[in-house]
């Protein structure tokens, strides 16, 4: 049988067989022998070697996409539903609000729907008294609150509802032309979970919201990947990460860093539950020296998490 070179349309996968289509008319590939035959069976074309090792190269990379969309389907079913945050890199985001106000602001924005306003656990609007009850506070505090937002434009009202600024906060698909747009601006998106993120809030006392602050002002220095804190967040080569100590960011937050010591206890009090098993939010690393402010940190991917390298950061599971 003479081997002309054939061309057809991948349809699906079945058992040994590769349904293509040709000229309009179905047929199948043998990935043993790679036989071409029609729907009864008929021999139609045999493979040349080249186009052979072709085939089994399209298989292979076919298995590799598959177990890695497995994998991070799984991840995605773990870490659970989340809100994206967009923000800018390398410097403080929230220079207007208050760190209380901003851990109050990140939990809020888990009850973000899809249409950009705020709903109620029923899904039904969520309305200024529905705030004041979900966030726990007092009417003081509350009121505090709500105007900060109300006047540096996180919040706006419209047609009843209450929106969170959507240059700020997204739920649900983002197109490839607004990353793109978000990039341009040299801004970063990332995930926050909004498991998690209700879990440390609803643990917290108010009082300790400013220490929880801490933890989502770091975003802006925190690896893409690695979800390192680090000086250089897009960098992907682990070797040239420019890590950032405890003392480093105590300076950026304006944190005295001679107490950087009460600061990592108060951090690593900040801890939610997966799986009946207790997580901090944030981990540290002995590097250079015992001094605790040399410690470099992670921040635990359960909490928030912008790339997609799930077996890179499987480790930091261990948190």
């Amino acid at each position: 049988m003479e081997s002309n070179s054939i061309k057809g349309e991948v349809i699906s996968i079945a058992g040994e067989y590769l349904q293509i289509k040709i000229d309009g008319n179905i047929a199948w590939i043998s990935r043993d022998t790679g036989e071409v035959t029609d729907f009864n069976g008929k021999p139609i074309y045999i493979q040349t070697v080249e186009e052979r090792q072709q085939m089994r190269e399209y298989f292979q990379t076919r298995s590799i996409q598959r177990e890695e969309k497995n994998f991070i389907d799984c991840q995605y079913k773990e870490y659970g539903n989340f809100i994206w945050v967009i923000y800018t890199m390398l410097k403080q985001n929230f220079l207007n609000i208050s760190n209380s106000s901003l851990t109050r602001l990140m939990f809020l924005s888990t009850y973000l729907g899809y249409k950009g306003y705020l709903l109620k656990p029923s899904n039904s609007y969520m309305d200024k008294k529905d705030m004041f009850d979900l966030l726990k506070l007092s009417v003081r505090e509350f009121n505090r609150f709500y105007t900060e937002m109300f006047d540096n434009k996180i919040l706006y009202d419209k047609n009843n509802c209450i929106y969170l600024n959507k240059d700020i906060f997204a739920r649900g698909k983002i197109s490839a032309k607004r990353v793109g747009k978000i990039y341009q601006q040299e801004r970063m998106i990332t995930r926050i979970y909004i498991k998690s993120i209700r879990e440390l809030y609803r643990k917290a006392i108010p009082r300790s919201h400013k220490t929880l602050g801490y933890v989502f002002q770091v975003m802006p220095y925190v690896n893409k990947e690695y979800n390192v804190c680090c000086f250089n967040p897009l960098e992907t080569n682990k070797k040239r990460i420019k890590s950032m100590n405890l003392g480093q960011f105590c300076d950026i937050i304006g944190y005295d860093k001679k107490n950087a010591n009460r600061l990592k206890k108060l951090l690593l009090e900040s801890k939610f539950t997966v799986d009946r098993h207790k997580e901090s939010a944030m981990c540290y690393v002995i590097k250079d020296s015992l001094d605790q402010s040399t410690y470099g940190m992670f921040i635990n991917p359960k909490v928030y998490y912008a790339g997609d390298k799930w077996n890179e950061i499987d480790i930091l599971n261990i948190f």
